[in-house]
């Protein structure tokens, strides 16, 4: 068997990378899900165009966000 079977939406390694790759942003978010069932990943285009990847958001991101979610809320 192939670890394609497994891995719903994995297509291989991005070279460029060098991290897992997935065909869409659903099959991303469906294996980080998969591995961290917190919530706590995030799906990303690869910066290659090679597919999608996951990981942590950056904590200025996160904090872009959550000002973003809650506008009203007083910058730090």
């Amino acid at each position: 068997m192939n670890v394609r079977d497994f891995i719903p939406g994995w297509f291989g390694w991005c070279s460029r990378c060098r991290k897992n790759a997935y065909t869409t942003r659903k099959n991303a978010r469906r294996a980080a899900k998969n591995l961290h069932p917190d919530g706590r990943l995030n799906a990303y285009r690869c910066p290659a165009g090679i597919g999608w990847h996951f990981g942590h958001l950056h904590p200025d991101d996160r904090n872009r966000l959550q000002r973003q979610n809650n506008p009203h809320q007083e910058r730090q």
